[in-house]
């Protein structure tokens, strides 16, 4: 799995075997937002896999609320906080703080 910043998302970041691929549909926050800059206003940030890894995609599931298709986390939105401990309220607005948490799920076998 890699991890990438991107300007923009696409269907498809890279070609070859093994390259990350993207499943279309950015990660979002409960409030609808998958943008993942401070300010929210890019989706620079996305967790991607290839094919293989794609497949085991699951979804995140944080206290009472599933994310189908992964979660961009702003500890100043996202409710109830709690379920996010010990995030604080004003973490995701520290001071210099550039991109948001993205978090996916996949089920791996062992």
């Amino acid at each position: 799995m890699r991890r990438f910043a991107l300007v923009s998302p696409s269907p498809a970041v890279s070609t070859g075997q093994g390259a990350p691929t993207s499943n279309t549909r950015p990660s979002v926050v409960s409030a609808g937002d998958g943008d993942t800059s401070a300010n929210r206003s890019k989706p620079y940030d996305w967790v991607l896999g290839d094919d293989d890894l794609h497949a085991q995609a699951i979804p995140v599931l944080i206290g009472a609320q599933s994310f189908a298709d992964g979660l961009v986390v702003d500890t100043r939105t996202f409710t109830p906080l709690a379920d996010l401990a010990p995030a604080l309220l004003n973490d995701s607005g520290a001071t210099s703080m550039q991109h948001m948490a993205v978090v996916r799920d996949f089920a791996l076998e062992e």
